[in-house]
């Protein structure tokens, strides 16, 4: 499934404790840490300088937090989009992995009681594209490392990783470019 060829902004939440310790967060509702926190604070002015008529955000905590203080003074729709929540990972949730394993088994592996790679991938293209086609601004979606691999696999490129209270760029295809660009603010 491809992304609707629309330019849109993309934060990854801010750090959670269990991201330092490296455990797989799925879907369980974890906190920012003070770290988290922080970094978020430190977007804010430059989410504010943005031009966004409408914020998405994933309903788990981690990102509604980043939401409320990164888009604190933007005077515009904010909106809970279920489809951005991370991929559930079932009984792997809360285990400590090491990165290489992680990424090897994102992509491959099924975890029991779990979402699968291909339905949690048609799940987030599936509702940022609704979102998408509807709304005529700019929108910046709020999300998890998760979302952010689905939408780099959706444009076909190598770029894999967002660090905690990453903004990014994704400039849709134009005239002069055929290809997705992903830019790091």
């Amino acid at each position: 499934m491809k992304l609707v060829p629309k330019s849109f902004y993309f934060v990854r939440h801010g750090q959670t404790d269990w991201n330092r310790e490296n455990r797989l967060q799925g879907q369980i509702d974890i906190p920012l840490n003070d770290t988290g926190r922080a970094q978020a604070e430190t977007l804010q002015p430059l989410v504010t300088k943005l031009d966004i008529t409408n914020v998405y955000y994933s309903p788990l905590l981690r990102a509604q937090e980043t939401m409320h203080i990164a888009c604190k003074d933007l005077s515009v729709p904010k909106v809970a989009l279920e489809e951005l929540k991370e991929r559930h990972f079932g009984q792997w949730e809360g285990t400590v992995w090491d990165q290489d394993k992680k990424n090897i088994l994102f992509h491959l592996a099924v975890p029991e009681n779990g979402e699968t790679y291909p339905i949690f991938h048609e799940r987030v293209i599936g509702g940022v594209n609704t979102v998408l086609e509807k709304i005529e601004g700019q929108v910046l979606f709020i999300g998890h490392g998760g979302s952010f691999r689905v939408f780099c696999r959706a444009i076909e490129t190598t770029y894999d990783s967002a660090h905690n209270c990453g903004l990014f760029y994704f400039i849709a295809p134009g005239e002069n470019d055929d290809q997705w660009r992903i830019i790091e603010l």
